[in-house]
């Protein structure tokens, strides 16, 4: 068995590996993913947190659980698919700790939290990340027809919510039957060359959807005058450091 993310994932994924395969793909999965996961929360959604550690080690104890469990294990079939689907894992898990600990505290001290629509946002970070990335969101996809070209912004739009569903877990399979045979492309061959095609033209389309999206959101971000912290937190989580998905390299 290759040590590599992908292999790993479908190892745990198989129903047909046997328990000491599980075992040494668990183990060897955990081993790779800690350094990555710590750096990449304790750098991003987690920074500054006391418990930020605690939390970064629970999330790699969390994929590994979805890796091996239930219907929403592993179904990709590339190294970056691999990052990608761990990356998501680890980011949800971070923002229902935060979300879960705000609303604990949130009880604790009764603040109210409404603020004007355009007025700098200064919540504590423990109660205001889901707050902000959900304004955040909301805003950003009323000002996108407002910042395109007018004959770009339904093609934009959809392009955001193809880049939004392959964040939230849809596997390119999912989406080459959603987005790579429809509009020109709805009678186009489905051959192996045809499905190469197709699946090409859903990565690209989810790469203008994340540009226009990261556009979108420094726009809203002005809008709302949201403090530079703020306006990265939520770029973190939407759009995502495109540079540490995956490795250099690793497509």
């Amino acid at each position: 068995m290759s040590d590599d993310l992908c292999s790993l994932l479908m190892e745990l994924a198989s129903p047909s590996a046997t328990a000491s395969l599980r075992n040494r793909a668990a183990a060897t999965l955990q081993q790779r993913l800690t350094g990555w996961a710590r750096g990449r929360l304790i750098g991003g959604l987690l920074r500054g947190r006391a418990d930020a550690e605690e939390v970064a080690l629970d999330a790699v104890q969390h994929v590994l659980i979805k890796a091996s469990t239930g219907t929403a294990r592993f179904k990709g079939s590339s190294e970056g698919e691999a990052y990608a689907w761990c990356a998501r894992i680890l980011d949800n898990f971070a923002l229902t700790h935060l979300t879960a600990t705000g609303r604990r505290a949130e009880r604790r001290c009764s603040v109210d939290t409404e603020t004007e629509s355009h007025r700098a946002t200064t919540l504590p970070d423990e109660r205001s990340c889901f707050t902000i990335i959900l304004r955040v969101l909301e805003d950003a996809q009323q000002v996108l027809p407002r910042i395109v070209r007018s004959q770009d912004a339904g093609s934009l739009q959809s392009a955001v919510r193809c880049f939004l569903e392959s964040r939230a877990g849809d596997t390119i399979e999912e989406q080459v039957e959603r987005y790579g045979f429809s509009g020109p492309w709805v009678s186009a061959r489905r051959d192996p060359q045809g499905m190469r095609r197709a699946r090409d033209r859903v990565y690209q389309y989810r790469h203008r959807g994340a540009r226009a999206l990261d556009r979108a959101i420094r726009a809203a971000g002005a809008r709302l005058q949201l403090t530079a912290d703020d306006l990265g937190l939520a770029r973190r989580f939407l759009v995502g450091d495109r540079s540490v998905q995956a490795p250099e390299g690793v497509r």
